[in-house]
């Protein structure tokens, strides 16, 4: 895989980490029947060691490109990496995925695969699924879209009350999810503070924080109540 700085800004295609299939857009691992879901931040580690290719990541490198502004300790990124090694089940003391260099930063070991074409990469325009909003309309891909203040989000808000990753609507086929990422200020649905993740349904009304963002999730083909404007 190519090799970037900005690790967090990599392509953010599937690739294979030894026996592990790794899908960053939908924050997943899978092996053998076996799907373990990682918190994004943790996949965004995750996706910047794979760009480094079996080098060394730098622990400074690491927090630049994921936390970015973010003021974090050591410690932080100590406890993602943990947060890794026990998804993929490694031993620290004899690791098979993430090695560990003293005072340096980190590396895998396991080599890194390419997995072309295995998460669709770009929108398209015939797509089921959409957001409205004053602004206009986004389209949904299959898979994780992410709704947050970082420029890497797929429908990003440059707002202050945003959390980095605020949210995600998961879309699998005809079906969608909406998720809070552990928000600070929250993701509300139909005007409840949204505590799991729910189905969403043609018309429901999706608030980022009380008063931040608003917008309508529209399904195509389903004129119900989706001609009904943002308040």
């Amino acid at each position: 895989m190519r090799h970037e700085q900005d690790g967090a800004a990599a392509s953010r295609q599937a690739f294979r980490l030894g026996a592990w299939l790794v899908e960053p857009a939908l924050d997943r691992i899978s092996r053998d029947g076996t799907v373990v879901r990682l918190r994004p931040r943790a996949m965004d580690v995750l996706v910047v060691l794979a760009a480094a290719a079996g080098t060394l990541a730098a622990k400074q490198q690491l927090v630049d490109a994921v936390w970015r502004t973010e003021f974090v300790s050591d410690h932080a990124l100590t406890q993602v990496i943990a947060e890794l090694r026990a998804a993929f089940g490694d031993d620290a003391r004899r690791p098979a995925y993430i090695e560990n260099i003293p005072r340096r930063g980190y590396r895998l070991v396991a080599a890194v695969t390419p997995v072309a074409a295995a998460v669709p990469a770009t929108r398209q325009a015939s797509l089921p699924c959409k957001l409205r909003s004053d602004q206009g309309d986004h389209l949904l891909r299959q898979g994780a879209n992410v709704i947050g203040r970082t420029g890497d989000a797929d429908i990003c808000i440059d707002r202050s009350e945003v959390s980095r990753c605020h949210a995600r609507i998961l879309v699998e086929g005809a079906d969608a999810t909406l998720e809070d990422l552990g928000s600070k200020n929250g993701t509300y649905l139909n005007g409840a503070r949204l505590g799991q993740p729910t189905a969403l349904s043609d018309g429901d009304e999706i608030w980022i924080g009380r008063s931040v963002a608003r917008f309508r999730f529209l399904v195509a083909g389903e004129p119900t109540r989706t001609e009904q404007s943002v308040p």
